[in-house]
């Protein structure tokens, strides 16, 4: 069978490009180039062109669309659903979609992770969002994840000391892969309090995958500090670099969207101007 996923990922991606460069005839040009080409796979049932579908549909703001094709193959890769149910303001349906999907335990640290998510939208209480997800749980996801879960949850929850205290735990303890010049170390640095916003960007460079990532934990760490319109600019700086098999891509539209709901989220973290 003919996978057309990695073509229908080329004029998105160079559209993103567009977007960022201020080339927007070029951007129509690729986009109606892509939308022929998610007629030609709408019927697909392989699961890479279903996910490059819903990828596009999401990309180009047809999220209900995205999330018919995110249904097609939720039993085998459900997070990016999970995430846009969230994003959406859709709990019920997130918890939902957590349900029965991942059956081993790996991929249930997953859905704890996901449900300590919409647990903190809800939560009155930091407390409420502690005793979802265990950060010195025995089970593990692989590295990357397990560092995005834990940092995640713990600027929810906890002071910058003891989130880096979390995160450098974990480092000691797991070999991050070597890939784009040994760049999740540098996150993990980060992630730990090693090293500064700056020389995280500096170390993303010009990959787009790797700003992705470094601007989701920026923003997170700002939401932890209280600086929310800070937060928000990263969040929004994630998002803008279309990686949308990143699930930093996912998580940081989903919690842009939450402060859209309510600017004073989470309550239980004041205002950097009150803690200062």
């Amino acid at each position: 069978e003919r996978q057309a996923s990695g073509e229908i990922r080329r004029p998105v991606t160079a559209a993103t490009a567009c977007r960022m460069n201020g080339q927007a005839e070029y951007r129509k040009q690729l986009l109606t180039e892509a939308a022929q080409l998610a007629e030609q796979m709408a019927d697909s049932s392989i699961y890479r062109e279903q996910r490059a579908l819903a990828f596009y549909y999401d990309y180009v703001g047809d999220v209900d669309r995205a999330v018919q094709q995110m249904r097609k193959f939720q039993h085998r890769h459900v997070v990016f659903l999970v995430l846009t149910h969230i994003r959406r303001g859709h709990f019920d349906q997130a918890r939902e979609a957590c349900q029965g999907t991942m059956p081993d335990a790996r991929a249930n640290r997953s859905v704890d992770f996901f449900r300590t998510l919409i647990t903190a939208m809800q939560a009155d209480s930091a407390d409420a969002v502690r005793r979802e997800f265990s950060i010195a749980g025995s089970v593990k996801l692989d590295p990357i994840h397990e560092l995005l879960a834990i940092y995640t949850v713990s600027c929810l929850v906890d002071p910058a000391a003891i989130r880096a205290k979390h995160c450098q735990h974990l480092a000691e303890g797991v070999e991050f892969p070597s890939l784009r010049n040994g760049w999740y170390r540098q996150l993990s640095s980060f992630a730990s309090g090693a090293l500064t916003a700056e020389g995280l960007l500096a170390a993303a460079g010009n990959s787009r995958k790797s700003l992705c990532e470094a601007h989701y934990y920026l923003g997170a760490g700002q939401l932890a500090a209280g600086r929310r319109d800070e937060a928000r600019r990263h969040f929004e700086a994630s998002a803008a670099t279309g990686v949308y098999s990143y699930l930093e891509h996912y998580l940081s539209r989903a919690l842009a969207a939450q402060l859209d709901r309510d600017p004073a989220w989470p309550s239980w973290i004041a205002p950097a101007s009150s803690q200062e």
